[in-house]
Parts: structure tokens; C-alpha cells; sequence
């Protein structure tokens, strides 16, 4: 009777196990959404990530350096904010804390401009706020999933 109760506990005690793990993997499978939209600043992508604000803007940093075809212009540790530039567009790059384990990201990058003065049309996959954020949701190890405004 008492092995058939500690067989009964420790079925129990792991069926719970498995619940649990297959209910964390879930939520870590949901991907982020990525707020994207034109407006006036120009274009702007905002996504809020799983880890520290400091850990985000060291990770912009790297990849920005990594990167040949893109140069930093200006860098502000203490406000964790840089702006780059892949020799088309400029995009500044905000690391802002909203709570110990979470960050929001916004990239903004400006509208390009033809000599005529009109604006450039972008494709989507080559526009500079969306490239910086899905390099870096990459190099964070989190899924982001856009979406338009």
C-alpha cells in the first residue's frame, strides 16, 4: 500500500514537471511583435525584449561594429543611445529600461530623399529600423514577428 502511494506521489511530482516545462516552452515560443510604422520621424520599429536595458544597448553596439557597411556617428552611454548609418539612412538606436528583465528597443531611421527632394520608397526587408531590430532579436536569441501600423 505505501509503495503504491509513493509510486502515485512520484508519478505525480512528474507529470507536474512536464506540465510546467511544456508550459514555459510555450511562452517562450510566442514571438515578440515589433510595432512598425512611417511617420513624420520618419521610420519607426519598437519592440519590447526580454533582458536588461544595458545588456540590449551592448548588443547594438557589437553588432553595429560588426557590421562593415554600418558606422556609429554618435554614442551616449549614460542615455544608452546611438545613431548609425549604412551610407543611406540614419537611424538612432534607444535602449530603455521598463522593468529589470525587460527593455523597449525603438529604432528610428530617417526617410531617405531623391535629389528632387522626394522620399525613397523602401522595401520593407531593406529598411534600416526593421534590419537593426531583426539583427538584433537574433543576436538576443528572441523570435520578433512585425507588425504594421
Amino acid at each position: 500500500m505505501i509503495k503504491i502511494k509513493t509510486t502515485k506521489h512520484i508519478l505525480l511530482v512528474l507529470t507536474t514537471i512536464c506540465v510546467v516545462t511544456s508550459f514555459l516552452g510555450c511562452i517562450a515560443a510566442v514571438p515578440l511583435i515589433v510595432k512598425y510604422a512611417k511617420s513624420e520621424k520618419g521610420y519607426i520599429s519598437k519592440v519590447e525584449v526580454p533582458a536588461t536595458a544595458d545588456k540590449v544597448y551592448q548588443t547594438a553596439i557589437r553588432e553595429t561594429e560588426a557590421r562593415p557597411h554600418l558606422k556609429i556617428l554618435k554614442k551616449d552611454d549614460a542615455e544608452r543611445f546611438i545613431e548609425i548609418t549604412d551610407g543611406v539612412q540614419k537611424a538612432s538606436i534607444k535602449t530603455t529600461p521598463v522593468g529589470p528583465e525587460k527593455t523597449e528597443l525603438e529604432v528610428v531611421a530617417n526617410v531617405p530623399k531623391t535629389e528632387e527632394g522626394k522620399e525613397v520608397e523602401r522595401e520593407r526587408e531593406k529598411e534600416l529600423s526593421l534590419r537593426v531590430v531583426s539583427v538584433l532579436c537574433e543576436a538576443l536569441s528572441v523570435k520578433c514577428t512585425v507588425m504594421e501600423k
